[in-house]
């Protein structure tokens, strides 16, 4: 049984794997089997790939960022030769796209519009994630994820609307208070998604996180 549950749990780690960017079993070059073989770097691939699909929504000139992130590919991170190498570059190609998104979000005097952006932009990037986690595992697991990721949304406004009751009540303010709670937990899930698909946990991860509240009418 033990044997089966490691066979299983490696299966599904390796579905997960491949679904951040490009396909594991079908990796040739050396740059693409560093990364498949390494946790820390499939982590920080789905990261990236997470902001390259934000940059692509939110920027002004998306035909401009597939140039940007080819060159990049080719120019810059298939010339590592070393895990730290690509460590470093994959954090520094991150920070640019995710600058380059909040730019395009923030680029107005609205802090309150800014804020909603971000939460929107943060729900956006759970989707994504969970989508690529619903695509590499098998069908049962699948529809528990579903379950499991639409209870999550379900506390987290339980608990958003809760804490803005308790910590700032109906006054001016309240909605924006909501919206930087909501934003919050939605980036502590991206996070845990984050885990998931890098096969560190498995798909109950953070099931627990945000705490069974009863909605009130």
């Amino acid at each position: 049984m033990r044997v089966v549950i490691l066979v299983i749990a490696n299966l599904i780690m390796l579905s997960i794997a491949q679904a951040a960017s490009f396909d594991c079993s079908k990796s040739k070059t050396r740059i693409e089997k560093m990364i498949c073989d390494s946790p820390d770097l499939r982590s920080l691939d789905a990261h990236l790939y997470e902001a390259y699909l934000s940059a692509l929504r939110k920027g002004k000139n998306p035909n401009d960022i597939k140039i940007f992130q080819r060159q990049w590919l080719k120019e810059v991170r298939d010339r590592c030769q070393s895990i730290e190498c690509l460590q470093s570059v994959y954090h520094k190609q991150t920070v640019i796209l995710e600058a380059e998104i909040v730019y395009e979000m923030c680029g107005i005097d609205d802090l309150r519009y800014c804020s909603a952006e971000r939460r929107n932009e943060m729900e956006s990037r759970v989707g994504d994630l969970s989508k690529l986690i619903q695509g590499g595992v098998n069908s049962g697991d699948r529809g528990k994820f579903i379950l499991l990721q639409s209870s999550w949304r379900q506390r987290v406004k339980c608990y958003c609307d809760q804490k803005t009751e308790e910590d700032w009540g109906a006054g001016t303010g309240s909605s924006n208070y909501y919206v930087s709670c909501e934003r919050e937990k939605m980036e502590e899930r991206r996070n845990e998604l984050l885990e998931i698909l890098a096969g560190k946990q498995g798909i109950t991860f953070g099931e627990n996180s945000l705490p069974v509240c009863v909605m009130q009418e």
